[in-house]
């Protein structure tokens, strides 16, 4: 079928911008530590107080409803937040979570998260954008940056990372202390999710045979020395959530002492997780800024078609050579 459309678009019509990906991901990881922030601002100055005085008519309903006389916890009575929480008790020691697990900190932490959750949708959505455009550029070019493997990977990557990331908000949907194995599930599933990311962003260095001028020509030793710490604080870390999901409490090994004075060995587990999960990605999403290419986006309507003719289309006609009337 041929066909000839003539369309215009006047400029006023599109709308162009761009972005870094890596600005993406720095606000991902601040607008969680500045949810963090609030979680703790709010759990010292409303939580601790309320827990601590407890229930003013003496209800034992919870948080209010343990019966620890080894912890110095009984029903209808106030409780040190501090070190007689509910995950001080399951876990042998508190972690971050623990500032958002009672009100009003819970609800005012949740009315800030939707900022982090957003943000983490749109990079995982945007990293897989730059896998595809780079995968794009070698079927024009044959110089691809990605093989296809890799863009497959990413493919089947992506609706996991999405699923997972968006199931994390479950933390505030399952109280920690009454159902702490539903209320861990959901960041079992986002430390899958972001081990997954890890994975996907290293190998895209390896694969794209990515080289930063300050890592001294080291990127790709770099980046591998960083995923194989990663695996293997993850394996602990999986492994210690997962028996919380399936136990209801911590595992053994994780609530005995360390070499730490003070510290059990799942909180030393817990703080390299965060390290490597949480601090080392915003330093590095900061440092990969000033380098990392940008995404633009351009947007604009439809244009309309001015003129459109469908040569094959058009109905046939007999020419009129005039009348011939025989009288």
């Amino acid at each position: 079928m041929a066909m000839t459309t003539t369309t215009t678009t006047t400029p006023s019509e599109v709308v162009t911008w761009s972005i870094c990906v890596q600005k993406v991901r720095f606000i991902v990881y601040a607008s969680f530590w500045a949810m963090v922030s609030v979680a703790i601002t709010v759990t010292k100055i409303y939580v601790v107080p309320y827990l601590a005085e407890g229930p003013a008519d003496g209800s034992t309903c919870a948080p209010f409803s343990r019966n620890l006389p080894d912890l110095g916890v009984v029903p209808g009575v106030g409780w040190d937040f501090y070190t007689q929480s509910d995950l001080q008790e399951r876990f042998g020691f508190r972690n971050v979570c623990t500032n958002w697990d009672y009100s009003p900190a819970r609800e005012v932490t949740a009315s800030v998260y939707p900022v982090f959750e957003y943000a983490a949708l749109v990079f995982i959505i945007m990293e897989h954008l730059v896998v595809l455009l780079s995968r794009q550029k070698g079927d024009v070019c044959d110089q691809g940056e990605v093989r296809p493997w890799f863009c497959t990977v990413s493919w089947i990557l992506l609706p996991i990372k999405l699923v997972l990331t968006s199931q994390f908000r479950m933390i505030f949907v399952f109280l920690a202390y009454e159902n702490v194995e539903m209320h861990t599930m959901g960041f079992l599933g986002f430390q899958i999710c972001l081990m997954l990311i890890a994975l996907q962003s290293v190998g895209y260095i390896i694969e794209a045979d990515v080289e930063y001028e300050s890592c001294r020509h080291h990127t790709k030793l770099l980046a591998k020395a960083f995923i194989i710490g990663d695996l293997i604080i993850f394996a602990f870390k999986v492994t210690a959530t997962f028996y919380v999901v399936t136990h209801g409490k911590g595992a053994p090994w994780t609530m005995k002492d360390s070499p730490i004075s003070g510290m059990k060995v799942g909180q030393i587990v817990d703080l390299v997780w965060m390290i490597f999960n949480a601090m080392a990605p915003l330093g590095l999403a900061y440092l990969r800024m000033g380098f990392d290419r940008h995404l633009e986006f351009t947007v604009k309507f439809k244009p309309k078609s001015v003129h459109e003719v469908d040569t094959e289309t058009q109905p046939l006609t007999v020419p009129n050579y005039g009348s011939n009337t025989e009288n």
